[in-house]
């Protein structure tokens, strides 16, 4: 057995500094950017840094980060690959493992229930919960031999390394139906009876509140096309069991249910609190809980839904209120007003995107099943209840 803070060769707190949206310095990791398993560099944020800092507080590969303050205290990642040029924040605490033992090893088992029940222990409930750095790592655990630190790593790395792969796939298919929706209905450069480009080719357009729009495109209320409601408000996730039918929350696809309220396409909105705003598409069999606004169409015709849901991230339709607890009405929602093509054009963008759609819900079902697996792996290779054979490891 050793503890944590005995195998680390620092111990560090981050950098305080105020996040920008703009390149003023390099990648400024926060809490917020490490609640997934890997780091999606894209959305991290810049912070204004000198050299003597920048070396200080530099994230290189395999650096581990703990949260120390919040309901996220004890949330941790690796850096897994070589980082961009980046530094943590002050929230953050940064362990750099000796090398005689394997970051990603210990890594897993800042990720196994035993952490995380070591967490709740020195928490014990706290309104405010914090942590320093003392106690993040006095933690015991148990640690067999490198050859087998190294294996055990190199086992549960194959998963997540596939559930990364997938997440790039997923996130390309995402931006190729993004790109078609920008082409065809913000550029206006959808085919034609000619099947030419039709602003390019001299496409008539009218006048509409929303600006002009091609000729033959109609101007209506979201309220009017699809059924707008919220999500079953008497159901919450401690309705949750392991396996069943997808259950969305405030927070996205996140459980499962003993039952579906909709076997159709549809599309979830975050409705109260810090995830408002965001939108799942939905389909199959499905449901959605409280904090949440379920829309799906009036008709049969669910060739709408990947129209609506791409309109949805091209323009800020959803109207958020409030600040201390933001939220989204229905009413607001139902008046929202957009434009809207012929059936025709609709129906081919569907046809296409569609196709993507579902193939990057098959993604999510893989990874989701992968993670399952990892999960019941990972405490008995951790703590040698599953041993891995030396010998496999010698040959190899």
């Amino acid at each position: 057995m050793k503890r944590l803070k005995d195998i680390c060769k620092k111990i560090e707190y981050g950098y305080t500094a105020t996040a920008s949206e703009n390149e003023i310095g390099p990648k400024f990791l926060r809490i917020t950017d490490i609640q997934n398993k890997f780091i999606n560099w894209e959305d991290v944020p810049y912070c204004e840094i000198d050299k003597g800092n920048y070396k200080k507080y530099k994230l290189f590969r395999h650096d581990i980060l703990i949260s120390r303050t919040g309901a996220s205290t004890g949330t941790n990642t690796i850096i897994y690959d070589y980082p961009p040029n980046a530094v943590f924040a002050s929230y953050l605490i940064r362990l750099i493992i000796e090398e005689n033992y394997n970051p990603l090893f210990v890594h897993y088992f800042l990720q196994s229930r035993y952490y995380k029940n070591y967490i709740s222990s020195i928490l014990g409930g706290s309104a405010q919960p914090n942590a320093n750095a003392q106690e993040l790592t006095n933690v015991s655990f148990p640690l067999l031999g490198k050859e087998y630190q190294d294996k055990v790593s190199d086992i549960l790395y194959s998963f997540d390394k596939s559930i990364q792969i997938n997440n790039i796939i997923s996130k390309l298919l995402q931006q190729i139906a993004q790109l078609l929706f920008k082409h065809w209905f913000i550029d206006f450069e959808f085919s034609n009876e000619q099947g030419k480009p039709y602003k390019s080719s001299g496409g008539e357009f009218t006048d509409s509140e929303l600006g002009k729009i091609p000729k033959g495109w109609t101007i209506k209320k979201l309220g009017s096309v699809f059924n707008i409601s919220w999500g079953d408000t008497s159901t919450t996730k401690k309705s949750y069991i392991k396996k069943g039918y997808k259950a969305y929350s405030a927070s996205g696809l996140d459980g499962y249910l003993d039952h579906y309220d909709y076997d159709c396409t549809g599309i979830i909105i975050s409705a109260i609190g810090a995830y408002s705003g965001q939108t799942w598409y939905a389909n199959g069999k499905w449901s959605c809980i409280k904090n949440t606004i379920r829309i799906i169409p009036n008709k049969t015709d669910e060739n709408l839904i990947p129209y609506l849901y791409y309109m949805s991230k091209h323009r800020k339709l959803w109207q958020i209120r409030g600040s201390a607890q933001p939220f989204i009405s229905q009413t607001d929602t139902r008046n929202i007003i957009i434009y809207f093509p012929p059936e025709k054009i609709i129906k081919e963008f569907a046809r296409i995107t569609l196709t993507l759609l579902n193939y990057i819900n098959k993604i999510t079902e893989q990874n989701n099943l992968l993670s399952e697996i990892r999960d019941l792996l990972l405490p008995k290779l951790i703590t040698g209840k599953i041993r891995v054979n030396l010998v496999d490891i010698k040959e190899s």
